[in-house]
């Protein structure tokens, strides 16, 4: 699961200093509670997760320098079979997707109406393997999950490799 962490951080570093520091805060309850049922939702499909806040630096309580917080993420993303992401403006995301995106791994992108947009998220809809979907809130983002065809697209898309 690739998802904005520095945005959604409390005492976030400065603008200036997001590439140059190692202190990007912690991730406040309610965006730590929303993360977790997102990555609740696939699991109860049968997925495996790993969400890069919780397993590579514990919401954010755990320094890592940048050259670890990379070499676990690029790990991550070639281990996995499948990504979703909420692009949103998070540079790592869209380092995510651009791994994914060459690896050709089954990607998700949610679109979410009330956190900032991403430039490239609906132009990344026109790839292959990719499944767009749009949601109004974050507060939403599970039900139009359910009601999407998400499962089916990685059900189907999980096969090919297989097959």
């Amino acid at each position: 699961m690739a998802a904005p962490f520095t945005s959604f951080a409390t005492n976030q570093a400065e603008i200036d200093d997001l590439f140059s520091t190692e202190d990007y805060g912690t991730i406040d309850e309610t965006y730590k509670t929303f993360l977790l049922d997102l990555e609740g939702y696939f699991k109860n499909l049968g997925y495996n997760t790993f969400l890069p806040h919780k397993d590579i630096n514990n919401w954010g309580k755990t320094k890592l320098s940048s050259q670890e917080v990379l070499s676990q993420i690029v790990d991550f993303v070639r281990r996995a079979d499948a990504i979703f992401s909420i692009p949103s403006t998070s540079v790592g995301v869209h380092l995510e997707l651009g791994i994914a995106l060459e690896l050709k791994k089954p990607i998700v992108i949610a679109d979410i109406k009330d956190i900032p947009q991403s430039f490239f998220a609906k132009g990344l809809a026109t790839q292959e393997r990719v499944f767009y979907l749009s949601s109004e809130s974050r507060n939403s983002l599970l039900v139009d999950l359910r009601k999407s065809k998400v499962s089916a697209f990685l059900r189907n898309s999980l096969r090919e490799d297989v097959i």
